[in-house]
């Protein structure tokens, strides 16, 4: 075992922690303005991938399907919330049974993008061609600086839209308490319309950006969604900065798990890691914390 190869380990597991992040993200922020966990925040990073190799399989530039690939699926979760969310929560239906509509939502994206795009593995042209950079015997797939940039200018652009914006702050007024912000003036369905289409967006940048490393299939949703609610358990379910804590835990679980144990304690560290901080931390690293 030397530093090279645990360097490596942590190369990727930040790079697959990047992804996670903009799941759990996404995750938070419907549930802050729901009080339910969307089970289909996953199918978002699918149809991110699946578009982007389309969209530069018809010779698009890199630039400009990455940035209509946004577009569509940020249009998807606004069709997630309208057709999906909004009947139920108008109709007070209990929280878990929302959640059940939520498996509902993924199985019927999955099965939308298997007869779109198939169910044979698809990949996507690197941002910056095939070179690998090496530093001191590390290898170092540009893609992933690619993958962990992008997160980080998501993540910044996303926390300014709450924390700035007088939309964000009329989101965050909604998410805290819905029949207060009604008796304000905030439009509630406006602010459900624009979780789901931020949550969009979030997981789009994350399957635009992995797919050129590890290639995208119809059936990865839930792992995605799995794997962004444990997450988001992790770091606080209502807590954005706890998203990325939670993220990134998950990653580097995974890679050094995978890495120095064998590909399969790698599921089996995660859950473990989530009972014990259920145990120490139930309500999440980022509980009792003002803010984020």
């Amino acid at each position: 075992m030397d530093l090279v190869y645990l360097s490596q380990l942590l190369i990727t597991g930040i790079t697959e922690g990047s992804i996670y992040v903009l799941v759990a993200l996404g995750t938070v922020i419907i549930y802050k303005c729901t009080r339910v966990v969307n089970l289909a925040q996953g199918e978002f990073v699918v149809l991110g991938g699946m578009l982007m190799a389309t969209l530069t399989g018809v010779g698009l530039p890199i630039p400009l399907a990455f940035v209509l690939t946004l577009i569509i699926v940020a249009l998807a979760g606004g069709l997630v919330a309208i057709l999906g969310f909004r009947p139920y929560l108008k109709r007070n239906i209990p929280f878990g049974t929302i959640v059940v509509v939520t498996i509902g939502i993924h199985m019927f994206l999955k099965m939308a993008i298997m007869l779109i795009w198939g169910k044979l593995p698809i990949s996507v042209p690197a941002f910056s061609g095939g070179i690998i950079l090496e530093f001191y015997g590390v290898y170092i797939n540009p893609q992933s600086i690619w993958v962990i940039a992008l997160t980080g200018l998501t993540l910044v652009a996303a926390i300014y839209f709450l924390e700035k914006t007088l939309l964000g702050k009329a989101f965050r007024a909604c998410a805290e308490n819905r029949f207060s912000a009604r008796l304000f003036g905030i439009n509630d369905d406006k602010m459900l319309l624009i979780a789901l289409m931020l949550s969009g967006v979030l997981g789009a940048v994350g399957g635009a950006t992995i797919a050129p490393i590890s290639y995208i299939k119809y059936d990865f949703g839930m792992m995605y969604s799995v794997n962004g609610f444990i997450a988001a358990v992790i770091g606080g379910l209502d807590k954005p900065m706890g998203a990325v804590v939670g993220g990134l835990m998950i990653g580097l679980i995974s890679s050094f798990g995978a890495g120095l144990f064998g590909a399969g304690a790698r599921d089996i560290l995660v859950l473990a890691t989530l009972l014990i901080i259920l145990v120490l931390r139930p309500t999440g690293i980022y509980a009792g914390k003002a803010g984020g």
